[in-house]
């Protein structure tokens, strides 16, 4: 079974460059950069790990404001 081509929107691409950003800067902390007395962390890669944790908190607001209102909907 062959995988289908996928396109991303313009959004979809920030999204996963964000993604990509944040998983390399936290791979870099993660793998001691400090020890060779590099003490500096790219703040590139930690506004995107937070733009990824924002956009999850965001997610999880509207689902849960989705799930509100399906509920007081069900009641009445």
């Amino acid at each position: 079974m062959k995988n289908a081509p996928m396109t991303l929107s313009e959004e979809g691409e920030n999204t996963l460059l964000r993604v990509s950003l944040a998983t390399t800067f936290v791979s870099e902390l993660l793998s001691g950069s400090s020890y060779d007395g590099n003490r500096t962390i790219s703040g590139e890669g930690a506004a995107a790990l937070l733009a990824c944790l924002a956009n999850q908190m965001d997610s999880v607001i509207k689902q849960s404001n989705r799930m509100c209102e399906e509920v007081h909907h069900d009641k009445h």
